[in-house]
Order: C-alpha cells, then structure tokens, then sequence
C-alpha cells in the first residue's frame, strides 16, 4: 500500500493505493512477502520471502525455502498498476544453514556502494528464532 506523507497525522481521510507485487515462481515453490525494507542509498525496496506448505494463513506447515528480493529504482516505479520483483535469490542455495528456516525479517546495517550488511531473523516454527548476519553484494 502506498499513503501519503503525512499518513499518520490523519489516518481516516488520507488517500491509500494498493500496488500488487507480482512474485515469481521459483522451482515449483510460491513464496510470499515476509518483510520490505527500502534502501534510500540505492533507491532500493529489499523483501524476505518465504515459503510454507499449509492449507491457510494461520496454521504452520512444512517450512519452504526463503528468498531476498529486490526492485531496484522503486521511486520511479510506485506509479506502475504492478511492481515486479528485478531479481530474487534463494536462500538456502546461498548457505545449508538457511535449510528448514523461515526467514521472516530483515534490516540493512551498511550500505557501502554495492554492498550491504544485512541482519535476517528467522522461525522455525519450533520455538527458535535464529539471528543472520549476512554480506550481499549486488551488481547491476
């Protein structure tokens, strides 16, 4: 959803547009938006997907993978009927000790040219949470 500046100052006449975002398929596996953080420095919207296998939104399943993705120039592109994610990556072909978590946030620490430090925290829907501490480097 994307409001208007002052959004919190008057939350009932504010005007608020919904903007879909089309998330692709990868690998036969239908993840969705756990998290959004934009990066003023690169004019950047990052995203957590994740995936689990339930027949609804509010009972835990079978945990799937989860993703980092990314549209780049989001300023320019809020207008569009429908964001497109630019480019995702699945975390557990990064690193096994994604495997069988379901990262659900994300924060950015540093920003430096290409390169970010990124904190994830993850659920495994076993009473853990687990804290990452990961390098990411784009290139365009």
């Amino acid at each position: 959803a994307i409001t208007e500046v002052d959004f919190w100052e008057r939350q009932a006449s504010a005007l608020l547009k919904i903007v879909p975002v089309k998330i692709p398929v990868v690998a036969d596996d239908a993840p969705s938006v756990s998290e959004l953080c934009y990066v003023d420095k690169l004019d950047m919207l990052l995203m957590v997907l994740s995936s689990e296998h339930t027949s609804n939104a509010y009972d835990d399943g079978i945990i799937g993978n989860s993703y980092i993705g990314w549209i780049e120039n989001i300023t320019g592109k809020m207008q569009a009927p429908i964001l497109t994610i630019d480019q995702i990556v699945s975390l557990t072909s990064v690193h096994r000790d994604f495997n069988n978590e379901k990262v659900e946030g994300l924060c950015v620490e540093t920003v430096n040219g290409m390169e970010l430090t990124l904190h994830l925290v993850s659920d495994n829907d076993n009473g853990e949470s687990k804290l990452f501490k990961i390098g990411m480097t784009l290139t365009r």
